[in-house]
This record gives C-alpha cells, structure tokens and sequence, in this order.
C-alpha cells in the first residue's frame, strides 16, 4: 500500500510539471495556442503539500518526568530526549523540560506560548504521570505533594492551559501529543479512582491532538529505552511523504501489534491542510538541464505511462488481495452463523430444562410454604400459652415491687459518695464522671453503611474520662519528650504522633507515679460519652451541621492544624473536643462484625486482633464524614460522635492523639 500511494503521488506531481512547461506543443505552435495549454495546465497541477524550511516556524515544547518521589518511572525523560533530537532533526526550534517542577512547567510554557506569536507550527510533547479529576487532565509535575484530590488542581499543570495558549497564539496550526497515561499513582489518597486521561475534544481550529491511549485507559512505560507509543512515533515521523494521520495511523497499528491490542493510541483533529513531519522529496525542474523540446516531453509521457501500468498492476494484485480477503471473511461469518445458530439451539434447550427446574422449585417452595404455615400456627398458640403465664409471673412481680417499693419510700434516700470529678495531682488532668447507663450504640440516623450496624442496645458502669485530650504539656511531664508533628502549638495543644503501643508505656508509668489505674476508654464507653451520655446525638455535643464549627475543630475551621485543648464548647457532659482537633485510640480490637455479636453490658471488643480502633476524626477530616454513626475503615476522614477508623497499635500520625479513663471504685 505504501509503494502504491508513492507512487501516485510521483506520478501527480510528474504530470503536473510536464502540463505547466511552456511553448512545447508543436515547433509551428501558435503563442494563443501555447497560453490557453499553460492556462489549462495551471487548472489541473495539485497544491504543494504544506511544509516549512525555516526552522524559527516550527516550535516545540518537549516534557518528559520519570524522577518521581512516588511511584517513579523508567522511560518519560529518554522518551522526552530523544523526541527533542528527532524533531530538530526535522526542522524544529525544542524547548526541552526534563524532570520539570510545575514552575519549570510553566515557565516553559508561557515561553513556549511567547515565541509561537510568531506564527507557524506549535507542537507540545509530555511523557510522565497524568491523572483526571471531574472530567479535567492534569499533568503532574516532579515534587507534586498530592495527599487528596483536592490537592492535584493546585499542585499539577491543566491541560487545558497548553490548548488556551495554543488558541491565544493564533499561530494556525498546533499538534499535542500526550504519552501520560500511566496508572494513577495517587489512587489510594482518592475516594474515586478514574483509570487514564479524559477525553481531550474542545480544541480549537487546526489542532491535532493524539494521546498514547484510548480515553480512560493507562499507557505502558514499556521495558525498553522508550515506551512503546514513543518508540513507535520516532519511528513513523522520519519517513518523508506520509501526512500527520497517515502517521499516527500506522503507530496505531503498529501499538495494537506489540501490546496484543490491549493498548490502542486514539486522536482527533481538526486541521484543514496537509502537514507532514518529513515533506515529499520532489525534484525540481530545470529547463536549462532537461531541455525544452517536444522528445523530452514525449520521454517523459513514456515514462509516466509505464508508471501508471506498474500502478495499474499493483492495483490489480492489491483487489486481488482484497477478494481472497473477502472470500476468506464470508466463509468466517458462515461459519459464525452456524456456531450462531448451535449456541441459541442450546440456549433454547437450556432455557426449557431451567423452566421445568424452575417449576419443581416453585411446587417445592409451596409445599415448604405451607408446612411453615402449620409450624407457625403450632409455636403461636404455644407461645400464646407462654405469654399468659409470664403476664400472670409479671403480675405476681409488679406486686412484689409495689410493696417494696412503699416500704423504701419511708426510708431516706442514700447519698452518692462518688465525686462528679477530679483533678491528677502529678498532671493537671481534669475528669468527669459519667454515670452508667444504656443506649443505642451505631447507626441510629440511617444514614450511614453496613459496618455501622446493626443499631444495638449497650449498657455501661459508672466511669471517669479526660475532660480534655491530653496535652503535650502533660506528656512531656511523664514521658520527658514530645514526639508530636505541632509542637510549636504549645504545652496546651494536644499530643499527636503517638501511637497505642506509647500510650500504653505513658499510661505505665502515670500509674506507678500516681498510684492510680488510669486507662484507655473503651469504645462503648467513649462513644457513650461523646453522646453526652448516650443521646441521639450527630456530632459530639449536636446534631446541627450549622452549628457543627462551634463545636470541633475540622477541615472547614482548622486551618490544617491542631488547637489548644477547650476552644470549642463542650457538650452536655463537660466534654471537650470529643469530635475534631485529633484522633483518639480507645482499647478496643477492631473486628468487621463484632457489632453482630457484641453483648449488652460492658463490652470491651473482641479477645485479640492485628487492629485498634480511633475515634472521633481530626482537624484534617471533612464534614461529610463526620455523621454520629460513620466508621470509615479506610481512612481517619470523619469527626462524628461514632465516627472511628482502625490500625496496627505501632501506627503513628500527625493527627492521632489520646484521652485516659478511669474506674470511679
């Protein structure tokens, strides 16, 4: 196919040069006679392809990024290298970016965007990580910090900002060329993780754009020196003669060939002329060498005339070709068909056993029905002679109790001698008491997921718990240290970067100090304080989303940081800082279906487990996931009252923190 189209473009552009020669009809031509031939040989001579040899009208910007802190690649900066030495082999002026940070990005591109003004062709090359996000591309520069989503439109380059400087330049012609469609090494930061680039469509006028791969689907960074897309583009742009999609058309191929049609490159364009890499080589006419005579003419019709046989032939052999081709695919779609035709026979057949076992089932199923009809109807009229004899015991009981209860009422009621709190002499460390009691531990607003429930009733003993988290101040007092991220906050903030395993040697040597048993709340009773004791309670301390920033420190108020302990109001026990501000470790092992089988009073997690369990979210956590019932197991990213997230005991962050508990007795 290729020597075909070679050869008809010879053949055109031959033509065309005989035709618009001058005078060379006939030795008695007349001169009217000689104009009207050059007149009419102007009409049929085809345009020159499109091509520049000045090389300030062909501009690239080339990016290539392999040298990143996560998950680095091998091949973008030689991909990136070697297309800036082809392309000035092909008549462009390169800025190359290697391992660009986004202000070296940017710089390059407003150069880049400066000099095309100029006018001609704009080309933008980028190999490296590229990401979507709602629909946008972004590329992403070395020394991105992306920790959330949030964070990938102010860290990395829009790829809509090349498109708008290419359109501001107002230069004609302008080709983007995108091998950046690696996996996305973000995705476990991201609450969605998209696959590939979005689709890149809204372009302006004489644009060209080609991507490595189809929309939503990743690239390979390939073994060798270059990925597989690049490698074969280098290879394609040098041939002289083919135009920008005969180009891209055979990489294409080329890609599905080496990567078993699992990677297939995809572009659009919207250009109205030719343009080609590497421009037809077409040798100039001479009139002074070749001679102006009506014998060289017919020389060259000679010629031409055996080059359109030998095109001719090829022709032939090529519909040939294209027969057997055809005959070969209608003997494949005959053979289709009657696998066709055996595949819905057998479905058909499948189709009437699944009916007869289908009503089998449904017989059984009423048969079963009415069996459990007469099982029910026997354990009711049972379970109502039951019920009648405990109505008569709960009788007999409420009688005992009325009795004892006037005889009580002459008696004076007993006065609690447990003190409503106290203050640690060593620390400073205030505590409440909260009285015992029970309540619906979960997902009591409906709102949340299947780990969140079921909704079951728990009951609790007396207990005391930190009105405060504990301080850095008073970590350092026990501990002569302070490991947290915010130190510079001050003795009043609370400590972070702890993890269960320090909490336990803190709580260890507080005890021997104070000769008191101080320790971590479990989560029954943290999640029953945080309830003010346990009510139907959103947040710690209120159900308002309003309201929720009087309350706890958040993505929305913290301004990404801890807080002195007591900013924000308490809630209805004199509990500080129970949602937001940090994490906090409870006792508990964490379990998926401990929730199914937890017991009803006092319960302190399953026997043993690789996990712990944090309550409460943190000052870096989001609104949306801080409803009472929520416990994300993926990351600490909620503050509600029930909201908690588990770990290995020997896990540390900036944002887990603590508060201690204590038996009143």
């Amino acid at each position: 196919m290729r020597r075909l189209i070679a050869l008809i473009i010879l053949l055109m552009f031959s033509l065309a040069f005989i035709l618009s020669l001058p005078g060379h009809t006939s030795a008695q031509a007349k001169p009217e006679a000689v104009k009207t031939k050059q007149k009419k040989a102007r009409r049929v001579a085809p345009p020159v392809p499109y091509r520049t040899t000045d090389t300030s009208s062909r501009l690239a910007l080339v990016i290539g990024n392999s040298s990143y802190d996560s998950s680095p690649l091998k091949n973008p900066a030689n991909d990136a290298s070697d297309m800036a030495s082809t392309l000035q082999e092909l008549g462009f002026t390169v800025i190359l970016k290697k391992n660009a940070t986004l202000k070296s990005m940017e710089e390059g591109l407003e150069e880049f965007g400066n000099r095309l003004k100029r006018g001609g062709v704009g080309l933008f090359y980028y190999a490296g990580h590229g990401l979507q996000m709602e629909g946008t591309n972004y590329l992403i520069p070395i020394g991105a910090k992306i920790n959330k989503e949030s964070d990938v439109k102010y860290t990395s380059l829009n790829a809509g900002k090349i498109l708008d400087e290419m359109a501001y330049a107002n230069n004609g012609l302008n080709i983007v060329i995108m091998d950046a469609c690696r996996d996305n090494p973000y995705v476990r930061n991201f609450r969605s993780a998209t696959r590939g680039l979005a689709d890149i469509s809204n372009a302006s006028l004489g644009t060209f754009i080609a991507c490595s791969t189809s929309p939503g689907q990743v690239a390979r960074d390939g073994d060798g020196r270059n990925s597989p897309y690049t490698s074969a583009l280098l290879e394609y742009i040098k041939y002289p003669g083919l135009s920008i999609e005969q180009v891209f058309k055979g990489v294409r191929q080329r890609l599905i060939m080496e990567t078993g049609g699992k990677q297939i490159s995809w572009d659009h364009s919207s250009l109205q002329g030719e343009f080609y890499f590497n421009p037809p080589q077409i040798a100039s006419f001479s009139p002074a060498t070749s001679g102006p005579g009506t014998g060289y003419i017919d020389s060259e019709r000679q010629k031409l005339e055996q080059e359109r046989l030998a095109v001719e032939s090829e022709r032939k052999k090529i519909d040939e070709e294209r027969a057997r081709t055809e005959a070969e695919r209608r003997k494949a779609d005959e053979e289709r068909a009657r696998t066709e035709a055996e595949r819905r026979r057998a479905d058909e057949e499948r189709a009437r056993t699944e009916a007869e076992r289908r009503r089998a089932d449904e017989e059984r199923a009423r048969t079963e029905a009415e069996r459990r009809r007469a099982d029910e109807e026997r354990k009711l009229s049972e379970e109502k002679i039951k019920l009648e004899a405990q109505q008569r015991a709960l009788a007999e009981e409420k009688r005992k109790l009325e009795v004892q209860r006037l005889a009580m009422a002459q008696k004076p009621a007993p006065v609690s001698s447990i003190p409503r709190s106290f203050t640690d002499s060593v620390t400073g460390m205030e505590f409440v008491l909260v009285k015992g009691g029970c309540f619906q531990m979960g997902d009591t607003f409906g709102d949340g997921f299947a780990y969140e429930k079921p909704v079951h009733e728990v009951c609790v003993s007396d207990f005391y718990i930190g009105k405060y988290e504990v301080t850095q101040g008073q970590w350092k007092a026990i501990m002569g240290n302070n490991p947290s991220h915010f130190s510079s906050c001050g003795d009043t903030c609370p400590v972070e970067k702890v993890s269960w395993n320090d909490i336990q040697d803190f709580i260890q040597k507080l005890n021997s100090i104070t000769g008191k048993s101080y320790c971590l709340p479990t989560e029954a009773e943290w999640e029953y304080a945080a309830r003010s004791g346990g009510k139907k309670e959103k947040y710690a301390g209120t159900s308002s989303d309003s309201d929720l920033g009087s309350y706890a420190w958040y993505t929305s108020n913290s301004g990404s940081k801890t807080h002195p302990v007591g900013q924000k109001s308490p809630n209805s026990l004199g509990l500080y800082d129970m949602s937001g501000n940090v994490w906090e470790w409870v006792s508990d092992y964490y379990d998926n279906e401990y929730y199914k089988n937890s017991p009803r009073d006092n319960p302190h997690g399953p026997a043993s487990g690789s996990a712990k369990v944090l309550r409460g979210g943190g000052w870096n956590d989001n609104q949306r996931d801080i409803r009472a019932s929520d416990r994300s197991s993926y990351n600490p990213w909620g503050v509600r009252a029930s909201t908690w997230d588990y770990f290995r005991p020997s896990n540390q962050g900036y944002n887990y923190g603590f508060r201690v508990a204590s038996s009143p007795r």
